[in-house]
């Protein structure tokens, strides 16, 4: 139960059991990169045909900014109980906000017939340890973790067979010669070889439908090193 200014709102969770999706290797895969600024970035893959789809805005960004700020202000005034009461309130906001966009990444899946492939982020904290304080601060305040349990819950409740992959090195492959580029800034991917300029997080999303493919195809294994892309290219 949870009190919203005069009026309570009662959440009710409701289980069921559903059947086990059938997977076909011919279905289309539905490729999705979880991100800080943009908390999923979809890429269908269908019939040799890349369809992009920029599944969110930095409205959940912004949310956790402003709170963010309000913490540090409320802290310099001692207001304890305050900053607990709004970080509660920041939680639900940005739950809202997330489950809205992983019931729009399920519905697409679902309206296509394709499996969701999402990359594995196990062990992303443990990678960053040596990266500085602000970028594992950025990492701890991903939603990515939370996105991902609510597009597994969603889909097997809809019959969306999910699938998950190492996504070493997917950000920054070049998905057009497999070259390793950089992150100019954080939504452009330039390759310094093809010389191929791409939003950085789509890039991301079609590294990993393609290394899902190629793995499904028997090419290769799980992947921990940049795969070269040229045998599964559309």
């Amino acid at each position: 139960m949870i009190r919203k200014g005069d009026h309570w709102s009662v959440h009710i969770v409701v289980q069921e059991e559903v059947p086990e999706p059938f997977h076909n290797p011919a279905q289309p895969v539905l490729a999705v990169d979880l991100g800080e600024v943009r908390p999923a970035t979809a890429m269908l893959l269908r019939d040799g045909r890349m369809t992009a789809h920029i599944m969110a805005s930095r409205k959940v960004r912004e949310v956790r900014m402003h709170y963010n700020w309000l913490r540090q202000k409320l802290g310099e005034k001692k207001c304890l109980d305050a900053n607990r009461k709004i970080g509660r309130t920041e939680h639900r906001q940005v739950d809202a906000q997330l489950h809205e966009l992983s019931k729009e990444i399920v519905q697409l899946a679902k309206e296509n017939d394709a499996v969701i492939v999402l990359g594995d982020l196990a062990g992303i904290r443990e990678r960053t340890k040596n990266k500085g304080r602000k970028f594992r601060a950025k990492i701890a305040r991903m939603p990515s973790f939370r996105m991902a349990q609510l597009i597994e819950y969603k889909a097997q409740w809809a019959g969306v067979l999910v699938f998950s992959i190492d996504e070493a090195y997917t950000s920054k492959t070049c998905h057009a010669c497999g070259s390793l580029g950089m992150r100019r800034h954080q939504g452009l991917f330039v390759c310094p070889h093809c010389g191929l300029q791409y939003n950085a997080d789509l890039n991301g999303a079609m590294n990993i439908g393609r290394r899902f493919l190629d793995q499904v195809f028997g090419n290769s294994g799980a992947l921990a090193t940049p795969p070269n892309f040229g045998d599964v290219r559309s």
